[in-house]
């Protein structure tokens, strides 16, 4: 064939890795194609490579098999730009990651710049591996941890001594929906076998999920062994009534106000009965009046929560909106208020049914707070307010002319924007 459309290359960006060893052969000859047409997909053809584990198939065969491939295949090594290695849910110790393994892959693919560990069980306390200083740098590194013995906090710092620069840091800890009951089991600490040098590590983004109480240990040694620099945006999702979580969130806050301009908040508060939400808006409450206030170098702060047509929940969700917007710094230039249906009430209408919902536009609002709380930014660019869900019919109109008729003096500086949120069904649930 003399010509290729290469206008459909992109589809070939992701490659998924179940079984390395029947396909090795066919990624191989990946490299004996056309010397003319090699060269336009290349760039495309090994983007993202998902090593996983699947059926009976060992998550560590996989990676020496994979390490085996890319070793071998230097000319498709430089195309490579993101990894994820993930396993499902049953633990087993046998299949294990380390430091070590990672340096070898970092050394092989000289391009990479998304680095993903899904349910990947760390293990390498035991082998005192010493790294000379930290050079590597990444766009994106992510660990979704499992909580029951999957890691040491010192593997996954031998694993972080890797580097010296991390666009974004992505934490996560898998937990059971019940968790907001109790709090989850802490990762095993052991004495420390290798010294971590306090060397810079620029992160400019933390992004933490749930459970981050579950992974504390981690987050307080990484900040007390490493010197981490120029975090600028932090963004967390914290299951409200969870005390524990709190406390590591004002940690990062407090290590990170030097420099943090962005903050981006969703409290996880459980909506759906009143005695559960309550004591999740009181710890949410209290953290915007005790941190906010600190951050002198804010810029952007969005907040988001789901809500329900219950009075005592939408009144107290409201008096916490006004209080956030309250507490933001004179010189914060972008704020994003996003209140959502709650994602569970959809469920109870079917596919030719939507839920009627009235947000901003709901009858019997006090506006007076934010109106006050807006008066004082003198350099804000834009206020957003938000909502969205996967089945919700909302009169946008409506919405927005409320918004407008409560806030003209935002309309007036053409600051106020409105955004509805058409989501997919199955998106976050709590």
């Amino acid at each position: 064939m003399s010509y290729f459309n290469v206008g459909y290359i992109p589809d070939l960006i992701d490659l998924i890795v179940a079984n390395l060893a029947s396909s090795k052969k066919d990624l191989s000859s990946c490299s004996l194609v056309s010397a003319t047409w090699l060269p336009c997909v290349r760039p495309h053809l090994f983007s993202t490579i998902r090593v996983a584990q699947t059926g009976s198939a060992l998550l560590s065969e996989h990676i020496s098999k994979f390490l085996a491939f890319i070793s071998s295949s230097p000319s498709i090594c430089g195309y490579i730009r993101e990894i994820c290695l993930s396993r499902d849910d049953r633990p087993d110790p046998a299949l294990t990651m380390n430091s070590q393994i990672v340096s070898s892959i970092l050394s092989l693919l000289p391009r990479l710049h998304t680095l993903r560990f899904v349910n990947v069980v760390f293990d390498g306390h035991a082998r005192g591996i010493r790294f000379p200083r930290p050079s590597h740098k990444l766009r994106l590194l992510e660990f979704q941890l499992i909580l029951i013995d999957s890691y040491t906090t010192e593997d996954i710092l031998d694993v972080l001594g890797l580097f010296s620069h991390i666009d974004e840091l992505h934490l996560s800890s898998r937990g059971s929906l019940h968790a907001g009951y109790g709090t989850a089991p802490s990762p095993k600490i052991f004495p420390r076998a290798v010294a971590h040098p306090p060397y810079d590590l620029v992160v400019s983004k933390f992004v933490v999920r749930e459970h981050l109480s579950s992974y504390q240990p981690l987050i307080e040694r990484l900040f007390r062994t490493r010197t981490i620099r120029a975090v600028e945006s932090l963004e967390a999702r914290v299951l409200g009534n969870q005390t524990p979580d709190w406390d590591v969130l004002v940690f990062m806050t407090n290590q990170t106000k030097a420099t943090l301009q962005h903050l981006s908040l969703d409290p996880a508060l459980f909506v759906a009965f009143y005695d559960w939400f309550h004591p999740g808006y009181l710890e949410t409450l209290n953290f915007i009046r005790q941190v906010i206030p600190t951050l002198p170098h804010l810029r952007s702060f969005s907040l988001q929560s789901e809500v329900t047509s219950d009075v005592r929940v939408f009144s107290d969700m409201w008096s916490l909106v006004g209080s956030a917007v309250s507490c933001l710094p004179s010189s914060i230039r972008h704020v994003r208020l996003m209140l959502n249906p709650r994602a569970q009430d959809e469920q109870m209408y079917g596919d030719d049914h939507s839920q009627i919902s009235e947000i901003w536009s709901r009858d019997g609002l006090n506006w007076e707070p934010l109106r006050a709380a807006f008066s004082r930014f003198g350099r804000l660019e834009t206020a957003t307010f938000a909502t969205g869900g996967a089945r919700v019919c909302v009169d946008r109109g409506r919405e927005r002319e409320v918004i407008q008729r409560e806030l003209p003096e935002l309309e007036r500086k053409g600051v106020l924007q409105y955004q509805f949120i058409q989501r997919d069904f199955g998106w976050h649930i709590i």
